[in-house]
């Protein structure tokens, strides 16, 4: 593989890791990510009957308590 390749490919994986840097410590786009990554998870059957599990012992909590 030629130098100049290679060395592309270094600088490309190097400007990507900056920009993940950058983007990871803006508080604003990590909560709009949660929020959407949330919305996108409810959508799946399993996850929707552990809500709903959580929910009910929650409730039985509050009663007890």
């Amino acid at each position: 593989m030629p130098i100049r390749k290679f060395a592309k490919i270094v600088e490309s994986a190097m400007r990507d890791a900056d920009q993940a840097r950058r983007i990871k410590g803006d508080a604003g786009w990590n909560k709009v990510q949660q929020k959407d990554r949330g919305a996108t998870l409810r959508k799946f059957e399993t996850v929707q009957d552990t809500i709903r599990e959580r929910d009910v012992k929650a409730k039985k909590k509050t009663k007890k308590g």
